[in-house]
This record gives C-alpha cells, structure tokens and sequence, in this order.
C-alpha cells in the first residue's frame, strides 16, 4: 500500500524537513491534523477534520472533558482515509496533553504513537 509522502516536522523526534514515507507519512499528517485550528484551513478542510489542541491548555480538563477530547481525537483521525480506526488515550498533567494512539491503516499495518501537545506546539515522542 502506498501511503503517499509527507515532511518530517515534528520537533523533537525528526523535524528535518526530509520526506517520509510509509506509516511515518501517515503520522506526520496526523499530529499536524491535531495541532491545526480549523480557523487556519476552513477554505479546504471541513471542522472536523483537525483540532487545535493546544488551545485546550488554557482549559480546567476534567475527565469528561478529557474523555470527548480523545473522542474528537479519534474522529479527527478516522477523517484521513487511510486510517481504519485509531484508538486514543489523552492524559493532562502539570501543562502538558499527552496522547497515546493506536492506529490502524489499510491492509491492517499498524502502529503507536504518542504525542505531547504543550505551549511549544506538538512534539512526537514515540512511533512504531
């Protein structure tokens, strides 16, 4: 399956600017997907296909509000065509949303990935 390319531009794990491919490609538009305000891509892109999640840190998050951030994380996700599904866990400690996903794409490949959404932007700590 060929999952198209994509620049590496997640500070921290690989912001070369280099082209990915593969599941990386997939990746790389996910977390850019949510750390886009939907106001920045409302000429191409519908609401629900990207969420700024860094404006949440401004935010008292209880459970509940954790709980359906994950959820909208999910769709967000899901909304990308070549994710079948994507399973989110969101935690937020001192300022600091971490996301743990599953994904799995066309043909049943998968992989993890989790992400730090804090007053810097987005940082991809792991995928694999």
């Amino acid at each position: 399956m060929n999952y198209g390319l994509d620049v590496a531009t997640s500070a921290g794990f690989d912001g070369s600017g280099r082209n990915v491919d593969g599941p990386r490609a997939v990746a790389e538009c996910i977390v850019r997907r949510w750390s886009t305000s939907p106001d920045m891509v409302s000429d191409y892109l519908d609401d629900d296909e990207c969420l700024d999640m860094v404006s949440f840190l401004s935010r008292a998050l209880g459970a509940d509000e954790i709980f359906f951030l994950g959820e909208r994380m999910q769709r967000v996700a899901e909304r990308d065509e070549r994710v079948r599904e994507c399973i989110v866990d969101v935690t937020y400690a001192g300022e600091t949303l971490t996301v743990r996903a599953a994904l799995r794409l066309e043909e049943e490949k998968t992989f993890r990935l989790v992400v730090a959404f804090s007053a810097a932007g987005s940082r991809i700590l792991s995928f694999g």
